[in-house]
């Protein structure tokens, strides 16, 4: 008698259709554990930028005036350029899930070569106001450096526009918000910087040009990790937070000047 040797069709079929199987479960546990782990990272990054901003706190008794000035010479010097020398490390600024080319966020910022040189956001126009945030009537905002009348060290004007003529606009710096640990400073998003042959010389972030961020959760540019993103806020800790909790109007009330108004709650400030 002869012993068959080898598969048979049937056989072979069978056994390739089990190593499909078994690629379609374990190939998105695989992908989801890279993703975990550059969630964990992208976290990492924000809490060190966080400390770059309380230790420039402490030194200059005050938080960055600007989102960007023009230092002069056509050169825009953005709030990075600011934290750094407390990191010395241009990668943190990066989130490893986010894209890195610019048409990613913007149409804009073509008028010379530019690169994304942040995926954190730091939305300084927005201080604390009684906004239509993205559809929900709510106050909210976030700390920045100063009034519009305030004077800073250089004679200039603070370049934040908070309104004297409105009971519930606050313009509040980070070591005066009333919660610390519930108050967002920095987001996930986006900051792209024109690289000139003048600012690739003289800059580690080049000059401002956008920044921006996106409340749709399924924007996933900006809301990269499972439909949400990391927060850093003013006391120094980050999280993360699925992006329809933190633009939410949870019905808090905010009292000021003898009325209340709605709150959100990562968007506190003292009364």
């Amino acid at each position: 008698m002869h012993r068959r040797k080898g598969f048979t069709l049937i056989e072979l079929l069978v056994v390739i259709a089990i190593i499909a199987i078994l690629a379609a479960i374990l190939f998105p546990v695989f992908a989801e554990a890279r993703e975990n782990a550059r969630k964990t990272q992208c976290l990492s990054n924000m809490k060190q930028l966080m400390t770059g901003f309380q230790m420039y706190n402490t030194d200059y008794e005050q938080m960055p005036y600007y989102l960007w000035y023009n230092r002069g010479d056509g050169i825009w010097i953005s709030w990075m350029e600011m934290i750094n020398p407390y990191l010395k490390n241009q990668d943190i600024f990066l989130c490893p899930s986010a894209p890195r080319n610019r048409e990613a966020y913007t149409t804009g910022c073509t008028g010379a070569p530019a690169r994304v040189v942040s995926n954190y956001t730091w939305m300084a126009w927005g201080y604390f106001e009684y906004w239509n945030w993205f559809g929900t009537t709510m106050f909210a905002g976030f700390p920045v450096p100063c009034k519009s009348t305030d004077v800073i060290p250089a004679g200039n004007p603070c370049p934040n526009n908070c309104p004297s003529n409105r009971p519930w606009t606050a313009c509040e710096t980070m070591d005066r918000v009333a919660a610390p640990a519930n108050s967002a400073l920095l987001i996930e998003g986006w900051f792209v910087s024109y690289f000139t042959p003048l600012a690739e010389q003289t800059t580690k972030f080049g000059s401002a040009c956008s920044t921006g961020m996106d409340p749709d959760e399924n924007n996933r540019n900006i809301n990269r990790h499972r439909k949400g993103g990391n927060v850093g806020f003013v006391d120094g800790h980050a999280r993360w937070m699925p992006n329809r909790m933190l633009h939410r109007d949870n019905s808090l009330q905010y009292n000021y000047g003898g009325a209340n108004y709605p709150l959100g709650r990562y968007f506190q400030v003292r009364n």
